[in-house]
C-alpha cells in the first residue's frame, strides 16, 4: 500500500496539509464510532467505521512515506521498544518471516491474478491488462512455456511470473510482478529461484529480461540477481543472466 500511495500521492511541501486532514478524518472516525454505523459488506462502505479507517490509513501512510518511513521496518522497531518496556515478546513473532507458496498457474486463481497485476500496473502509472494473460493455457503452457504465481498465506495472489522460451538454451521472463505492499517481503526472490531451478532441469542457459529504463527498482533487483545489461531494445533495458 505504501508504494502504491507514494505513486499516487506524495507532495512534501503539504505535510501540515496532510497532517490536518488526518486530524479531520480522525474526527469522522470517532463520530461513525458513535454513531455505530458499520458496514456488513464492502457495498455499506460509504459513512461507515470502516471508511473512516480507511481515510485515517490513508492519510497516516502519506506522511510515512513523506518521512521516508518504511511502515513495516519502524513498527517492528517500535514494537522492540515496547518489548524493553513492557517485558513482552511481541517483536519476536513479527520477525517470524511468512512464508508463501509458489505454484504453476491454476484457473482457480485467475480473477485474482488480474487484481494482483492490475494493482502492480496501477503503482507504475500504466494500468491496463496484456492479452496474453487472459488465457494462461492457451498463451503459455499450450507453447511450451510456463507460469507460476505466488500465493500467500490467507490463499491470495500476491505476485507472478511467466517465461517464453526463445531458443533451446535461452527464455525470457515475462510478467514479472509484485503486489505492491508485499514488496520487500522476498517474493520476486522466491519466484525468480522458481525459475531457474526450472531452467536449469530444462537445459536453460540464459534467462533474459527487458524493462523501460526509467524502472529503477527493476535495475537494482536484476544487478543483484546477476543479471548484466548487453543492450537496448525499443528503449527497454536488455539483461542476461548466464546460469
Amino acid at each position: 500500500m505504501q508504494s502504491y500511495l507514494k505513486s499516487k500521492d506524495f507532495q512534501p511541501d503539504l505535510k501540515k496539509d496532510y497532517f490536518l486532514k488526518l486530524a479531520e478524518e480522525m474526527g469522522e472516525l470517532a463520530q461513525a464510532m458513535r454513531k455505530k454505523q458499520i458496514a456488513n459488506s464492502t457495498v455499506e462502505l460509504k459513512g461507515s467505521v470502516q471508511e473512516e479507517i480507511c481515510d485515517v490509513l490513508y492519510y497516516t501512510t502519506c506522511l510515512a512515506n513523506l518521512y521516508e518511513m518504511n511502515l513495516s521496518e519502524w513498527f517492528i522497531a517500535k514494537e522492540r521498544l515496547n518489548d524493553d518496556k513492557y517485558g513482552n515478546h511481541w517483536s519476536e513473532q513479527l520477525l517470524s518471516k511468512p512464508t508463501y507458496q509458489i505454484i504453476r498457474y491454476t484457473d482457480e486463481y485467475r480473477e485474482d491474478m488480474f487484481l494482483c497485476y492490475l494493482l502492480a500496473k496501477e503503482a507504475l502509472g500504466k494500468p491496463h491488462l496484456r492479452e496474453d494473460l487472459l488465457d494462461i493455457q492457451s498463451n503459455y503452457f499450450e507453447c511450451g512455456d510456463e507460469f507460476w504465481l505466488a500465493i500467500s498465506g490467507d490463499n491470495r495472489v500476491v505476485g507472478m511470473l511467466g517465461e517464453h522460451r526463445i531458443s533451446d538454451h535461452g527464455l525470457f521472463l515475462k510478467r514479472f510482478f509484485i503486489k505492491p505492499e508485499y514488496k520487500g517481503c522476498k517474493i520476486g526472490s522466491q519466484l525468480l529461484q522458481t525459475v531457474e531451478e526450472y531452467a536449469k532441469k530444462q537445459g536453460i542457459t540464459e534467462l533474459h529480461t527487458r524493462f523501460p529504463e526509467h524502472y529503477l527498482e527493476a535495475e537494482k533487483f536484476y544487478s543483484a540477481k546477476g543479471f548484466v545489461k548487453i543492450g537496448d531494445d525499443e528503449n527497454q533495458n536488455h539483461l542476461i543472466k548466464k546460469l
